[in-house]
């Protein structure tokens, strides 16, 4: 058995906690600095995520804009656009590796020569952010001209200024046709016994629930918006117009156009 002072001379020898001695510091005003970080080149929306591929922002016809924040440690980064009409500007903070990307559009408004607005079809524009040795983002513009919904048939009636009334049998399907300018838009309904749903741009489908029993006259409200908060419509929804029933069994008056 080691003797206690043998003990404590091999402990001596054996680095406590096992760690290793400490390394040579630099020596001399020639060492190389650590290496910095890699190049990234990041365009963000909101600091909260990056922008996706196939990523679109959508105006109103109004003048409007935004802002997104670009991320670098590159010089030379460039912002562009492919239509006049879509402005960009970019601002770099001079002590920060962030900087901004401003986005703008005018008025898309233009009225005819009677002062009414001409029913423009939504415009579309690219922006490109782009840094050297990096792979350049792209963003879609679309500007809305002023947004209007009708529903065609016949008549033609127009959604902003009638009350068209639908008919639909039970446990039928039947499509609308939707004529608009609207560059997306969104159907919902307040009856859990029909489903509305959009099939293409122009088309929009219901599907009306088989009658249960001690159901009588039923009624839905389907509510058409602009997936841009711009603009919604309202159209009203019968279910079965048969055996002499009118307008009056639903509470509308007869002056409703009514789908025959």
């Amino acid at each position: 058995m080691l003797s206690r002072v043998a003990a404590l001379a091999l402990g001596a020898l054996i680095p406590f906690g096992c760690e290793e001695p400490d390394k040579p510091g630099p020596e001399g005003p020639d060492v190389t600095p650590p290496t910095p970080a890699g190049d990234y080149f990041k365009l963000m929306i909101n600091l909260s995520r990056e922008v996706p591929d196939d990523y679109e922002v959508i105006f109103n016809a109004d003048a409007d804009g935004t802002t997104l924040i670009v991320e670098t440690n590159l010089a030379g980064w460039a912002v562009s656009s492919d239509a006049a009409w879509c402005k960009v500007d970019k601002t770099e903070e001079t002590m920060s590796a962030k900087a901004t990307v401003v986005i703008t559009v005018g008025d898309y408004d233009t009225r005819d020569e009677n002062g009414l607005f001409r029913n423009l079809a939504a415009r579309k524009a690219q922006v490109t952010v782009s840094a050297p040795g990096q792979k350049s983002k792209s963003i879609r513009v679309v500007q809305q001209g002023r947004v209007y919904f009708n529903y065609t048939d016949e008549y033609q009636w127009d959604l902003s200024l009638f009350s068209y009334v639908l008919e639909i049998s039970a446990g039928g399907q039947r499509d609308a046709h939707i004529v608009t300018n609207c560059y997306k838009w969104t159907p919902s309904t307040d009856a859990s016994w029909l489903t509305v749903e959009r099939i293409d741009q122009v088309t929009l489908r219901l599907s009306s629930q088989p009658l249960a029993d001690g159901d009588g006259l039923r009624k839905a409200t389907i509510t058409i918006s602009d997936s841009n908060d711009d603009f919604q419509h309202t159209s009203f929804v019968v279910i079965e117009r048969t055996g002499g029933l009118s307008g009056h069994d639903y509470d509308y008056d007869d002056t409703y156009p009514w789908d025959e």
